[in-house]
């Protein structure tokens, strides 16, 4: 019944005042002991939309990840509301590949983890935090980084956590 109210209480009216969440799609990890695919980008806020508009509203997948030698993550796709203003969430940097090649792995809404003696990827600003750097030995890869804070480096024989 609150709920009819609160509704009834806007009855009549062109602009409806909503909270948003949007979360873009995570990235995909390197393959075999290689760095953490990063969490997609965040964002929440409030708008307001028009009555009799139709929005766009696009959900990013997630990032397919590392298949073979030391192929790194692809980064997950960008979710967004087309309303008023524009609300654009970046997808999840891709995980870094395997051993020392220091070889793909991306940026993104959170960065992607590194894999050994690399450096994890920055997350975009506002959005998420950085992925983990991989340890200095080979077999320590870096998590990625996620919405509530930095992926945490690996150390030889285990992966950090995203």
């Amino acid at each position: 019944m609150a709920r009819a109210r609160n509704l009834a209480k806007y009855a009549g009216y062109l602009v409806y005042p909503v909270n948003y969440l949007v979360v873009a799609g995570g990235g995909g990890s390197g393959y075999n002991y290689a760095g953490g695919g990063g969490g997609g980008g965040f964002l929440n806020g409030f708008t307001s939309l028009n009555a009799g508009t139709t929005y766009s509203i696009i959900v990013g997948s997630g990032g397919a990840a590392g298949t073979s030698g030391s192929q790194g993550g692809v980064q997950g796709n960008y979710s967004s509301i087309y309303s008023l203003i524009p609300i654009i969430v970046i997808g999840g940097g891709g995980g870094m590949g395997a051993g020392t090649l220091l070889v793909g792995g991306s940026t993104g809404g959170s960065g992607g983890g590194a894999s050994a003696q690399g450096t994890g990827f920055a997350g975009t600003l506002g959005q998420g935090y950085a992925g983990g750097n991989g340890g200095a030995t080979n077999g320590g890869a870096g998590g990625g980084g996620g919405a509530g804070g930095l992926g945490t480096a690996g150390s030889a024989g285990t992966s950090g956590a995203g």
